[in-house]
């Protein structure tokens, strides 16, 4: 498969999933393919001529992959993940852990049983 059709396929996924009003609206026009054709052409023009500029083909892939290729969530999906209270991001998986981590620190735990003690409980300690 050549990059260009790699890179077709994973727009149709990504905009299948991301894009989805636009997605339908492609396919029940019958333009899908020709759109996602085209975004990969336009990928490649763009990196070629930012390489051409100076530009690491990783840096030029980073620039342009998101103009074409994979786009933003449309909104109504970003209002709809707003909502949710799921991590979207590594910070944001870092630092629930930190929070779970600091609330079970925060617990007293029975060292014989491996429960958790009432706050209002005291422990026995002979």
């Amino acid at each position: 498969m050549s990059q260009l059709s790699a890179w077709a396929s994973q727009a149709k996924n990504h905009w299948r999933e991301f894009r989805p009003t636009r997605y339908k609206e492609l396919k029940a026009a019958g333009t899908l393919d020709e759109a996602v054709a085209e975004a990969a052409r336009l990928t490649e023009r763009e990196m070629d001529e930012l390489t051409a500029a100076g530009f690491q083909e990783h840096e030029a892939w980073e620039m342009v992959r998101e103009r074409y290729l994979f786009p933003p969530e449309e909104e109504s999906l970003r209002k709809k993940w707003d909502k949710e209270p799921a991590a979207s991001s590594f910070g944001d998986l870092f630092n629930l852990a930190i929070q779970i981590q600091s609330e079970m620190l925060q617990r007293e735990i029975d060292p014989e049983t491996g429960e958790e003690i009432a706050p209002d409980e005291e422990m026995d300690v002979r």
